[in-house]
């Protein structure tokens, strides 16, 4: 397993409610999805795809309000909430949570995961 791959397992099973996680190029590629065993929604490629989507368009929309990708993001929905940080310049670390999750306690697992992928090997 490699190096993503462990640490989005291990955020997804430290955090409850999680139901995904992934590192994703604000390029529009995805680098690793990984979906919980509750995950509610579709196919792991459909999730891989759109939120890759999503990172570039991060991009692209602060590039057209002439401002710079913030260093976390947060975007609700009625099936997960997503959070985000910058890994590094042009890839974001996401967690995503159920509605009834623990922002809080999901932020604070982001930063450890951050903090792990930004350690070196």
């Amino acid at each position: 397993m490699d190096e993503f791959s462990e640490t989005l397992n291990q955020l997804i099973a430290e955090v409850p409610g999680s139901l995904l996680a992934a590192v994703l190029g604000t390029d529009g590629v995805g680098v690793e999805v990984i979906l919980s065993d509750t995950w509610p929604g579709g196919e792991r490629d459909l999730v891989e795809v759109e939120l890759a989507a999503l990172a570039s368009r991060l991009e692209e929309a602060g590039q057209n309000l002439e401002t710079e990708l913030g260093t976390e993001f947060f975007l609700g929905t009625t099936q997960v909430n997503l959070i985000g940080t910058v890994l590094e310049p042009g890839y974001i670390l996401v967690l995503g949570v159920s509605p009834q999750g623990d922002l809080e306690q999901a932020w604070t697992g982001l930063a450890g995961a951050l903090q792990r992928l930004g350690e070196p090997s």
